[in-house]
């Protein structure tokens, strides 16, 4: 793996002390009663025959651990096997693709999937820290793309911490989206207008990321977060300088999404920290400081689920979020039981993180969404101004190529193409 910090590379952060697992652990691992809620590195390909909820959930939760378990060492996208989830290092899905190693604004080829092919910006380069992190929404606000234009309007604007600070976010695309992107050219525009239609194969997957910044005054509760070290940078505008700075942030948000061979309207699974918010309904305060609600504050003052940008600028006033779709009973079930397994590995965080829901399409035959459930699916730090209408499939079917030409199949992602730059305008 590069550890040049010249490139953009998430790295493998080793650590000095090895996590060591309980019998319990060993247990979660190996108990054949435990089948379909065992810690394992494997990713789940398809749901069952006529699934349920609770199988929707299952195969969430297996998702969830696998994609989080420790990444090996040189090679992207591959688990180490000899580790847990939860032991020190780079995960499996902070190795995988992310936009700006795919979709160069020259429209240039591409670098193989295991070389890491984006630069870092100027202002990073002196700073420590593996990940990158230059989105301030999970969808970008400058694109020319009518369809990503039209998600972003309904996605809202920027969201702040309660100590003020701005969420970061990222996206990542395993292997086999990759090679596809790759071999049939959607890299640029022009070969995405060469298409007649766009077909990911399936088992593609993808992650949306939001990671709040770590203070000092979170020094308690650290241990709660799947931590990374990031550079955190600010693009120039009229009256600031580009900026780039290094933190320790802690994941917020995780987002997971699979085209499976029975499910083509993909699996689409979203998690959360568990001090996010208060439970569904509820006022109260949590065992330690929500890092998005302030129970204290009247409704008057803290008007739940708002903007608090002035003029599509962010002002640093927290932003007060409260849950308006309950967690379902099927994901609240199988969270007591993998949070149970995962706090068998000794100073994991993963046991401080709970699936929202899982929507899956119930008559996949039926396009364009094939009858989701449930029907609503919002996580509160991605979908925080929409989470009353929020429904993925129902927003991803509308996606397109960066054209607005063809559908791409429920991903936004060929949207972010730029036109090929002639190689001595480069």
């Amino acid at each position: 793996m590069p550890s040049n910090a010249s490139r953009w590379t998430i790295g493998a952060v080793v650590g000095a002390l090895t996590i060591l697992m309980t019998a319990a652990a060993r247990s979660a691992l190996d108990a054949p009663n435990a089948q379909s809620a065992k810690l394992s590195w494997i990713i789940p390909q398809d749901l069952p025959p006529n699934p349920t909820q609770a199988d929707a959930a299952t195969f969430a939760w297996q998702s969830f651990v696998a994609v989080n378990w420790p990444a090996k060492a040189g090679v992207r996208g591959v688990p180490e096997k000899a580790k847990l989830i939860g032991q020190p290092g780079t995960v499996v899905w902070q190795t995988w693709k992310v936009p700006e190693e795919i979709f160069y604004v020259d429209g240039r080829t591409p670098p193989s999937w295991d070389t890491y092919g984006a630069a870092l910006p100027p202002q990073c380069k002196g700073n420590a820290g593996p990940l990158l992190l230059v989105r301030t929404s999970k969808v970008p606000g400058n694109s020319a793309n009518q369809a990503m234009r039209q998600a972003k309007e309904a996605v809202g604007g920027t969201l702040t911490d309660q100590h003020g600070n701005l969420v970061h976010f990222e996206i990542r695309m395993n292997r086999t989206i990759f090679t596809n992107i790759v071999a049939k050219q959607y890299y640029n525009i022009q070969g995405q207008n060469k298409a007649k239609s766009v077909l990911f194969p399936n088992n593609v997957m993808e992650i949306k990321a939001s990671w709040r910044i770590l203070t000092a005054a979170d020094s308690a509760v650290k241990k709660r977060y799947m931590r990374q070290a990031a550079f955190i940078y600010t693009p120039a505008t009229d009256s600031t300088p580009a900026k780039c700075v290094s933190q320790e942030v802690g994941l917020v948000g995780l987002h997971i999404t699979q085209k499976t061979p029975t499910r083509p309207q993909w699996v689409w699974a979203t998690f959360e920290q568990v001090d996010n918010v208060p439970p569904f309904n509820s006022t109260a305060s949590g065992v330690v400081p929500y890092s998005f609600n302030n129970p204290t504050c009247p409704v008057t003052q803290c008007v739940p689920n708002k903007s608090t940008e002035k003029n599509g600028v962010p002002t640093r006033i927290p932003t007060q979020v409260i849950r308006v779709v309950n967690i379902g009973a099927a994901a609240q079930a199988a969270n007591a039981v993998w949070q149970k397994n995962l706090a068998a590995v000794v100073g994991s965080a993963y046991p401080f993180y709970q699936l929202v829901d899982v929507q899956w399409p119930t008559a996949p035959g039926e396009p364009p969404t094939g009858n989701p459930t449930p029907g609503l699916l919002a996580n509160t730090t991605m979908e925080t101004y929409n989470g009353a209408t929020s429904a993925c499939v129902n927003c991803h079917f509308r996606a397109q190529i960066q054209s607005d030409k063809l559908s791409s199949d429920y991903s936004y992602m060929l949207a972010e193409a730029h036109s090929i730059v002639p190689r001595g305008r480069r």
